[in-house]
């Protein structure tokens, strides 16, 4: 499902990763595990292609990245380690704006909002902008929008970052589900 061959990334004149490969294999739950600063994030990141790379390629689903990057982002979704919500959009908008970007249909985008919303105890949050959200919260928003769509792969960098108990769990179950 997702290769990852020769990668090599620069910032600035360091180089942060070299010729890292690897091989994520359709349906698994695989950890990058590493002391900070290892590179975690900036392999999730240049996935999403938020940072380019020098070398290398990244392939899901047989489409490569840079051969067709619109083809190949609507097949991943992403849970980043601090929450990144638009401040002027309510918890719903944000729900709206991920259902619109990934083109789910309408019955879905409904269904899928009203059980994630429930299950992660936000469902009277729907009309709450972010500032008036906790951490937490703001956390559950997030990662409702990354499991709206039906994606082949879900990068979470730092999952369980400002969930609770329940919350971990809730993540957790999803998950193992979506393997």
């Amino acid at each position: 499902m997702l290769e990852v061959h020769q990668l090599t990334v620069e910032i600035g004149r360091d180089t942060i990763l070299e010729n890292v490969d690897f091989l994520v294999p359709d349906g698994s739950i695989v950890g990058l595990i590493g002391h900070n600063g290892a590179g975690k994030s900036t392999v999730m990141k240049t996935i999403m292609g938020w940072q380019n790379k020098k070398e290398g390629s990244i392939i899901l689903n047989k489409i490569n990245q840079e051969q067709s990057f619109v083809n190949f982002k609507k097949q991943l979704s992403y849970i980043p380690e601090e929450p990144f919500l638009l401040p002027e959009l309510t918890t719903m908008q944000h729900f709206q704006l991920y259902g619109q970007s990934y083109q789910i249909d309408e019955d879905t985008f409904t269904e899928r909002t009203k059980q994630l919303s429930e299950q992660f105890e936000i469902a009277d949050k729907m009309n709450e902008y972010p500032e008036a959200l906790s951490k937490g919260m703001r956390q559950k928003v997030q990662t409702i929008c990354a499991f709206l769509p039906d994606v082949s792969l879900l990068l979470i960098d730092e999952p369980f970052m400002g969930l609770d108990v329940h919350a971990s769990q809730d993540l957790q179950e999803l998950l193992i589900e979506a393997e």
